[in-house]
């Protein structure tokens, strides 16, 4: 009997030990994954400041964010966020540049913009936004109230949602979106573009937990038509 105790204690704390093993394993596999996740994308977050005459938006402080679409210099941001028509990109390594605007589209909140960088940019790799589910996790990449490029973790709440504009379809995501972030990325567990981060829905001005991002197909189908 106490042979038979003996075996069925060593299998019992064998099974605590493997199960114990097993869930720290996936917990650690994951935030491990968001790491990777935020290092492989941070550097295609860029910071964009616009002043001067006002010519698409009412922002006051002219800061959001942008994602460098090419190596060559091509960055996708949203319209409003241009306050002014002298336009400043800062980059995530801490360089400055002028940018000119290529093309806007109004009605999806999208401008792209160029600027003339002296060696190549880090593109952002692009995810197919048809094949997001309610639950994936993202990682919400801007520069939140200008004080400095910052990441926030969420998951996709829901897909298609018009939030005024059927045209859009929007992600919408309780990833934390704050004035600033506008035009910065929203990106999977695996570092990729499912859109750009575009507008919430508050009654204060500031985060409540509902935001909105324009799919990254529609974003990619835009920015190479203009």
């Amino acid at each position: 009997i106490m042979k038979l105790f003996q075996t069925f204690y060593l299998n019992y704390l064998l099974i605590i030990f493997l199960t114990f093993s097993a869930t720290w394993y996936f917990i650690s596999n994951d935030k491990n994954k968001l790491v990777s996740a935020s290092e492989k994308s941070i550097s295609s977050v860029v910071t964009i400041s616009s002043t001067n005459k006002q010519t698409y938006s009412s922002n006051k402080n002219g800061i959001g964010s942008g994602v460098i679409f090419s190596e060559d210099g091509y960055i996708v941001t949203n319209l409003h966020i241009l306050s002014g028509n002298n336009i400043d990109v800062k980059l995530n390594d801490g360089k400055n540049y002028s940018a000119s605007i290529i093309g806007i589209d109004k009605n999806a909140d999208i401008a792209v913009l160029k600027i003339s960088n002296d060696e190549p940019l880090i593109p952002i790799n692009f995810a197919d936004s048809d094949n997001l589910k309610v639950g994936d996790k993202v990682l919400a990449i801007g520069n939140p109230y200008g004080i400095g490029t910052s990441v926030s973790s969420g998951i996709i709440s829901a897909t298609g949602r018009d939030y005024g504009n059927p045209y859009l379809q929007l992600i919408q995501t309780d990833a934390a979106i704050n004035p600033g972030n506008s035009g910065g990325a929203l990106v999977n567990e695996n570092g990729n573009l499912i859109g750009i981060n575009s507008k919430i829905f508050s009654k204060t001005g500031a985060y409540q937990g509902i935001g909105f991002a324009i799919p990254s197909n529609l974003v990619v189908q835009i920015s190479t038509q203009l």
